[in-house]
């Protein structure tokens, strides 16, 4: 492999991050880049290679595999900044404009947001399984937290709930917060409540969505977090048709339903970024774009128990300390990436489409060693585009427990 090729780049920026614990920013960084690469036919693309011609193509291709413009603009940003890090260490060329012909940017039009009634039916009417009241109860405290990620949740530890107060670090911004428990959440949190006794060196989740028996820079709990999240993103999927909703529901649906919901009852913007941890208040804009007359008719027609539930989880949350921001100075430029960088290990498997189904691909292999008799267009938006892409295993167990979780 080119010591100073793209492709070297970004293994070695995605084996840092490995490094640094931060393995959900690797994972996007890994499917960009295995994607482009299929997309130019090699594992070792240089940095001649990426042109403006060669990204308009590859959008265009990423387009036509369905995938939505967000999709497309994330793995559009990876490659950029990848490219920028060549760029600093002196072994790619200043290129003017080179993303220029690419989408980057955000379309606030997905709307993720459910309707006020389809809302109502999501959080309150009886679905009729235990399975499904858990995905409820999970997918209410979400809410009721202020439109709390299920990162945060399934994360929160034991410790972190002090007199029905919740003082946490977000996952993704480690921004404080806090957040009263309200009475109308009690008997959730009491359901989802997390009884197995602490391991040794391990977190104590407060709930128990993850088993808690992983340390927590340890690759493992980042692989059974995707788990628990892909699992919870089915069984909504399950629990909407079981409500007979007509909207797309995800993990996000909640969050930012509660914020469209909130914004429409007069609650600032700021409150609202504040209540989501949004370290800017243009994140908290984007969530809120795109709504008109239509989703504020809505808003006013709700039950009164949802605006109940809006406006005491608004008037409980507070948000703790500063956000402090640091600034870190740009290293020195090099001239080649250096020996002594750790490397990444090339996936093993990859799960990904075949004829509208899923499949498992090896290392090597240009057919599939297995094919399952699931529809690729039968999961939920978020899995589906990975599928297209490709998801990579690196381990027969990984790949085991992949695809139980994508056919399950």
């Amino acid at each position: 492999m080119n010591k100073n090729g793209f492709s070297r780049c970004g293994e070695l920026y995605i084996g840092r991050l490995q490094r640094e614990g931060r393995f959900s920013t690797a994972h996007v960084y890994k499917n960009a880049l295995f994607s482009f690469s299929n997309f130019c036919g090699t594992q070792n693309v240089s940095f001649r290679q990426v042109t403006r011609e060669c990204l308009r193509r590859y959008g265009q291709h990423l387009s036509d595999c369905g995938l939505k413009p967000n999709t497309v603009s994330t793995y559009m940003r990876m490659l950029r900044s990848i490219y920028n890090r060549g760029v600093e260490a002196g072994s790619a060329p200043y290129v003017p404009r080179l993303f220029h012909d690419v989408y980057t940017g955000v379309d606030v039009r997905q709307k993720k947001a459910l309707p006020a009634t389809e809302l109502h039916k999501l959080l309150y009417e009886d679905p009729k399984t235990d399975r499904l009241r858990r995905t409820q109860a999970i997918a209410g405290l979400m809410f009721q937290f202020c439109g709390m990620s299920f990162a945060d949740l399934s994360h929160l530890e034991k410790s972190a709930l002090d007199s029905n107060v919740l003082r946490y670090n977000r996952v993704k911004t480690k921004t404080p917060m806090s957040v009263e428990v309200l009475d109308s959440a009690q008997e959730m949190l009491e359901q989802l409540r997390n009884r197995r006794s602490p391991r040794p060196g391990c977190p104590d989740y407060l709930f128990g969505i993850l088993q808690g028996d992983k340390k927590r820079k340890d690759e493992k709990a980042y692989r059974e977090y995707q788990s628990a999240l892909r699992r919870f993103n089915n069984h909504l999927k399950g629990l909407a048709k079981a409500l007979r909703l007509t909207s797309p529901v995800t993990s996000y649906t909640l969050r930012h339903s509660w914020a469209t919901t909130a914004k429409y009852r007069g609650v600032p913007i700021e409150m609202i970024s504040e209540s989501l941890g949004h370290k800017s208040i243009k994140t908290t804009q984007i969530y809120l774009k795109g709504f008109g007359l239509k989703e504020r008719t809505e808003v006013n027609k709700m039950k009164k128990a949802l605006l109940k539930c809006i406006a005491a989880s608004v008037a409980a949350l507070t948000l703790l300390g500063a956000v402090t921001v640091i600034i870190l100075k740009s290293p020195k430029k090099k001239s080649s990436f250096t020996e002594s960088e750790e490397t990444t290990v090339a996936a093993l498997y990859t799960i990904t489409d075949y004829n509208g189904k899923i499949a498992l691909f090896k290392r090597g292999y240009s057919m599939p060693v297995e094919i399952f008799d699931v529809n690729t267009n039968s999961l939920p938006q978020s899995d589906r585009e990975l599928i297209i892409v490709g998801v990579t295993a690196y381990s027969d167990e990984e790949a085991q427990k992949l695809v139980e979780d994508y056919t399950s």
